[in-house]
C-alpha cells in the first residue's frame, strides 16, 4: 500500500481540526451592564438624583447611546461609573432604578446585571471543526485500508 502525501496532508489537518475544539478553552461570556432609560412620567413627582452634566464623558456617552427610549449594554468591566457600582452592589438581574435630569427632562435610568448566554457563532464553530475532523480522518481510514 502506498500512501500518497495528500491522505498524510488530510491525516494531519484532520487531527488538528478534531484537537482544536478538545484542547482550546470554552469561550466564557463575561457579565454584561444593560443600560434602560425611560422618560420620567410626569405625574409622578420625582427628583433628580444626578444631573447629566454632572455625569462623566463615558458615562454621558453611555446615556446618551441608551436615552430616550431605549437600551445599551456594556461589560460590566467597561462600564461607567455610577451605574457599574449601582450593578454591583445589586443582585444578578435585579433592577434599581435612578431618576437623571438632563436639559430639564427628567429619565428614568435602570441598570441591569446580566449574564448572556455563549455566543452560539463561537459554540458552532467549536462543533464544525470537530465534526470537519472527524470526516478528515474517517476519509483518510477509508482510502487507506479499504482501497482506492
Amino acid at each position: 500500500m502506498k500512501r500518497s502525501p495528500a491522505l498524510l496532508l488530510s491525516l494531519l489537518l484532520g487531527i488538528g481540526l478534531f484537537a482544536y475544539p478538545l484542547a482550546s478553552p470554552v469561550p466564557e461570556p463575561s457579565e454584561e451592564l444593560e443600560l434602560t432609560v425611560e422618560p420620567a412620567p410626569e405625574n409622578r413627582n420625582f427628583t433628580a438624583d444626578r444631573e447629566y452634566r454632572q455625569l462623566s464623558a463615558d458615562a454621558r456617552a453611555f446615556f446618551d447611546a441608551a436615552a430616550p427610549n431605549g437600551t445599551a449594554t456594556r461589560s460590566l468591566g467597561e462600564a461607567p461609573e455610577p451605574w457599574a457600582t449601582q450593578a454591583n452592589e445589586s443582585q444578578r438581574g435585579a433592577a434599581t432604578s435612578d431618576v437623571v435630569e438632563k436639559d430639564g427632562q427628567l429619565y428614568l435610568v435602570f441598570p441591569v446585571r446580566w449574564m448572556p448566554g455563549i455566543d452560539p457563532v463561537k459554540l458552532l464553530s467549536r462543533f464544525g471543526s470537530l465534526a470537519a475532523g472527524i470526516c478528515l480522518v474517517t476519509y483518510v481510514g477509508y482510502r487507506q485500508f479499504v482501497g482506492e
